[in-house]
């Protein structure tokens, strides 16, 4: 659950919440003992977002992303933002290429098939009972 409010003939029927990326949304409404609603449309809105970048030569750029691990750059054009033309060229990104065999491996259990789990725990169980057998014994 994203946001929870109520919806009121009486007020703008408009929901604010914070910035998700999802493909797909599903609304719930629960009617309780009133009236069905009567919905003819509704609009999902997000933000428009800008990447402002200064280059000093003419070569090929790449834009990467998705590595979660990685941290932020920290650029001095923060310092001056008041500085940035109003008027700026857009560029046109190409198409999306998805970069294989460079993600995170997959980290596997010790033990993959539960048999040899089972086991170890057996033959642990074993020790120990026959140690502990082994004491008592030992004292008699």
């Amino acid at each position: 659950t994203i946001y929870k409010g109520n919806l009121s003939s009486l007020e703008e029927s408009e929901f604010s919440f914070s910035e998700i990326l999802s493909t797909r949304i599903k609304i719930v409404i629960d009617n309780f003992d009133n009236t069905p609603l009567d919905i003819d449309s509704f609009q999902v809105k997000g933000n428009a977002h800008q990447m402002l970048i200064r280059f000093n030569k003419e070569a090929h750029y790449y834009l990467t992303y998705g590595n979660h691990e990685l941290e932020k750059p920290l650029y001095d054009i923060i310092n001056f933002e008041d500085k940035i033309p109003q008027e700026l060229k857009s560029i046109e990104l190409g198409p999306e290429e998805v970069i294989v065999g460079l993600q995170g491996k997959d980290v596997k259990p010790l033990f993959a098939n539960k048999i040899w789990l089972w086991a170890i725990m057996g033959l642990i169980i074993f020790v120990l009972g026959y140690f502990s057998l082994r004491m008592i014994r030992q004292k008699e």
